[in-house]
């Protein structure tokens, strides 16, 4: 079986080579990219990844750009890291099928293990408050 790919998106440059680190260990998953959030909407229409994991950052509106990620990856899994996901709206996260909303401050061992129980058990991890 190939293995899925991964598309990364952070901003923060330790943060993403914490959680590439945490996936090479797995040999279900390969990092194809590491992007930054400006340039996310581009490359995952050009590399059409199995698994986006978009690290957000919440001075930003994330709200249409991940409509616009949705349609241009519309089969892709879609995970969203936030620093509260308590200030990102539920109905939004059904509406735009994410796979699954985490906090930021998990380690990256457990983000890499929640991506895995998602994907191959078909979890979705969606908190609220």
């Amino acid at each position: 079986m190939k293995p899925w790919k991964i598309l990364l998106c952070s901003d923060s440059l330790l943060y993403a080579n914490n959680l590439i680190a945490a996936f090479e260990n797995m040999v279900s998953y390969e990092v194809i990219g590491d992007v930054p959030s400006d340039n996310l909407i581009f490359e995952a229409s050009i590399l059409q990844p199995d698994i986006v994991i978009w690290k957000l950052d919440e001075h930003k509106k994330y709200s249409s750009r991940l409509k616009e990620l949705r349609f241009c990856c519309p089969s892709s899994d879609l995970f969203i890291l936030s620093d509260n996901p308590a200030h990102i709206d539920i109905c939004n996260m059904f509406d735009l099928k994410v796979t699954a909303c985490l906090p930021t401050v998990l380690p990256a061992v457990q983000i890499a293990n929640a991506v895995e129980l998602s994907i191959e058990a078909g979890l979705v991890c969606l908190r609220d408050g």
